[in-house]
């Protein structure tokens, strides 16, 4: 089962965390060899991908990556009616050097209206 994270960022900005990915009892993940992927979707049942986030692997033996989500002028800083908040369904799937795809992280991105 995939660790929950949600996000939380305005139209205007971009977001952006370093974390570590650990298994179920808090270890740290080897991620050498493993392609990231995050996905950030209309609804849990679709396919239609509305962002696609830069992942950086920052420390693959101590599981640290980086995640870069871009909101202005990017398709999820233009999702929607910009008076609106959403919240829209997202995961990170970790891919083995074997092509086995594992859900690492699930949650929420609650995209808001920027102030300016």
């Amino acid at each position: 089962m995939p660790a929950r994270l949600d996000i939380a960022m305005q139209r205007n900005e971009d977001f952006g965390c370093a974390l570590e990915v650990t298994d179920n009892v808090g270890a740290p993940i080897d991620l050498t060899g493993w392609s990231l992927a995050l996905s950030v979707k209309e609804r849990l049942e679709t396919t239609i991908v509305l962002q696609s986030a830069e992942i950086e692997i920052l420390d693959a033996a101590t599981g640290w990556i980086n995640i870069q989500i871009q909101g202005p002028g990017a398709p999820l800083g233009e999702y929607g009616d910009p008076l609106l908040s959403y919240e829209l369904p997202f995961d990170l799937i970790a891919t083995d050097p074997e092509g086995v795809p594992t859900a690492l992280l699930a949650g929420y991105v609650t995209v808001s209206r920027g102030i300016s």
